[in-house]
């Protein structure tokens, strides 16, 4: 039928030329007999019925078909919202891009100025006219615009529908990951130039790794004295065999710590009283840390935030960035802190270097070196303390409340982007806790991020997993997300288009379309619904997401190694297959994985181990306990206080 009318509106066009060149000569003749005056009015009755019946051609010509819909067709601009119009439905009105989204929080969808991942355009209510305004529909074609044009929908494989297939290419498929790492998150280049740079800050980055693999590393080396491809596939190797030994350092450290007595013998906490430039007054400005945002009402109640009634006790509104305030009140109260430095084994740095960061990112007309300026003059009052000159910084821990791009300015990427804190020399021996560590870097080290579950007691953990395994999951999968651009966007729209043709099998919540995804209580309800939470990369390769899911028990779906594997050692088992789901980004990009097919040949036996094991072993482990502390359980901060420890103690005996 619309093959057919096209033919007549081709139809119309000739007639309409025919129409047009007859009343040409009409005019000429006419121009003996008539003035120039009267012959001017009949050619200006002529042109408005020439332009419609053009647009109306140039609409037909650059419609979208759309089921339900007889046709469809947008109208856009750089400057105008896109307007889109199906026959036989109601006009689809415009969705703006907002600040807040799921995965990352507030700053997910602002514009990146780091090196390694990029955000999307501010609210284009709030922005100048060239930003844009694009409806979800646009984002979706604008991200497959990168997959292949001959794409034909996946045919589910049998063979390859179970967790376990999952498993047989992850060395091929974290290599793969590897290499496509500066790619994927990286403010996308607009000319050859700029690709060549971003790959020239990678490069380095891999080959200032190197130095750290260890000399009797049982992992293959390969040979880097080729050229092109092969020498940087080599190095890819190498920077990949290298981040595999400090996670396995990592997990060792954790696991000589679970052996040892808790008890605070050998094993004090000295806490710097800083002055409160570098923590309490950051605090305090709360109010005007980000320009759309009061985040004092997420530092209440020692940065847990709000209740969250709706969720009952012990859930509150944490803002993911309060990882900094939430170490610094269990420290304060830790039983095993000293005040005499002498009888320190480890010294925490309660500098607020997230908070500091995060003020500058998005203020015009401020030098770098103001934004530097906190932190060189936290090492100017270190420099003056016998503590720290004493092991050169080595018995001391940062703790840092965002991931470490903000905080590596200098190399490479955006030159006015975060803080350079990091890369200052006097930072290299310390050990920095973030919310994701730099894979080249072995003295950062990954905690999770914080999440809405804040357990009391060891009676609350114990209540929230009886009532998380019990919990009715209607849905198979759940997918919280917003759109994005580049490579990752191309994976987040093929999921959300399996998703969304997946009918009753896959809920997607579209977190670039409202506030939903920012009300924890939507959140948790979709993932305690859920039997599987797919989890892409999206602003940088970590996500808050995958903690929020493994809380609610809902089986994490990772597209990226880099996402959750080679990142918390001490949070997460080796074993992946026990917790999660891996499939590889870019096969899924490419549209030649069906996720739900995949997922629907996981037998719900395997289904229920997998989440008895989480919620039951993983968990724990998982959450930030409000007060003090839990009894019996330990929870991430517990973990990872014991495992600096015993890296401390571990380096004082070499």
């Amino acid at each position: 039928m619309v093959a057919k009318t096209f033919e007549d509106l081709l139809q119309g066009t000739k007639m309409a030329a025919t129409l047009l060149r007859k009343r040409a000569l009409e005019a000429r003749r006419l121009t003996k007999e008539t003035g120039l005056l009267e012959l001017f009015l009949r050619k200006l009755l002529i042109l408005p019925a020439t332009i419609i019946l053009l647009m109306l051609l140039c609409f037909w010509v650059s419609s979208t078909l759309l089921s339900f819909s007889f046709f469809h067709f947008c109208i856009s601009s750089r400057k105008l919202d896109v307007y889109c119009l199906s026959a036989g439905t109601a006009p689809i009105s415009s969705h703006h891009q907002l600040y807040q989204t799921f995965d990352k929080g507030i700053e997910a969808s602002l514009p990146s100025h780091s090196k390694n991942y990029s955000y999307p355009i501010l609210d284009s209510t709030k922005s100048s006219s060239n930003q844009r305004g694009e409806t979800f529909d646009k984002d979706i074609k604008v991200s497959l615009k990168s997959l292949p044009q001959n794409y034909v929908a996946p045919v589910v494989d049998s063979a390859k529908s179970s967790s376990n297939q999952t498993d047989h290419t992850f060395k091929k498929d974290t290599r793969a990951s590897l290499n496509s790492f500066p790619q994927d998150f990286s403010t996308p280049a607009t000319d050859s130039a700029k690709s060549s740079q971003r790959e020239e800050n990678f490069d380095k980055d891999i080959k200032a790794l190197l130095p750290h693999v260890p000399q009797n590393s049982s992992q293959p080396i390969a040979d880097t004295t080729t050229t092109n491809k092969g020498s940087r596939r080599n190095m890819n190797i190498q920077a990949l065999s290298a981040v595999e030994e400090q996670m396995k350092a990592l997990r060792t450290l954790r696991n000589h710590a679970l052996t040892r007595n808790k008890t605070c013998q050998g094993r004090g906490i000295y806490v710097y009283d800083l002055p409160s430039k570098f923590n309490k007054n950051l605090e305090d400005h709360c109010e005007g840390l980000l320009p759309w945002t009061n985040l004092c009402n997420f530092f209440s109640n020692k940065a847990m935030g709000q209740p969250i009634q709706e969720l009952g006790p012990n859930w509150y509104n944490t803002h993911q960035y309060s990882l900094e305030l939430i170490f610094h009140h269990r420290m304060n109260t830790h039983p095993c802190r000293v005040y005499d430095p002498s009888q320190a084994l480890l010294f925490y740095v309660p500098f607020y270097a997230g908070l500091d960061a995060m003020r500058w990112h998005f203020r015009t007309n401020v030098s770098n070196e103001l934004k530097d300026q906190l932190g060189l003059d936290l090492v100017r009052w270190l420099d003056t303390k016998l503590t720290w000159k004493k092991n050169q910084g080595k018995d001391h821990v940062f703790v840092l409340g965002k991931i470490s791009w903000d905080f590596r300015r200098t190399n490479g990427g955006n030159p006015n982007w975060g803080t350079s804190f990091l890369e200052l020399e006097a930072l290299q021996n310390p050990t920095k806790v973030l919310i994701e560590r730099q894979p080249w870097h072995p003295n950062d080290v990954a905690v999770p991020h914080p999440t809405y579950f804040h357990p009391r007691v060891d009676q609350d953990i114990k209540l929230w997993q009886t009532t998380a395994i019990s919990s009715k999951r209607p849905k198979l999968i759940a997918l919280a997300a917003g759109t994005r651009v580049g490579p990752v966007g191309g994976l987040r729209a093929r999921l959300i288009e399996q998703c969304t043709l997946a009918d009753h099998t896959c809920e997607f919540l579209n977190c670039s379309q409202s506030r939903t995804c920012g009300k924890p209580e939507r959140v948790v309800s979709l993932f305690m619904g859920s039997e599987f939470c797919l989890q892409p990369p999206g602003d940088s390769p970590t996500r808050k997401s995958v903690f929020d899911a493994l809380v609610a028990g809902c089986i994490p779906v990772i597209f990226d190694p880099f996402t959750a594997y080679y990142q918390y050692a001490w949070h997460l088992p080796e074993e992946r297959e026990r917790w999660s789901v891996y499939l590889d980004g870019e096969e899924v990009r490419e549209g030649r994985v069906d996720v739900v097919g995949v997922l629907k040949g996981v037998r719900r036996e395997e289904r229920d181990r997998m989440r008895r094991f989480i919620l039951e072993e993983v968990m724990p482990g998982l959450v930030y306990a409000e007060g003090e502390g839990l009894e019996w359980f330990r929870d991430a901060f517990d973990i990872t206080l014991d495992a600096l420890v015993e890296r401390v103690r571990r380096d004082s005996r070499v």
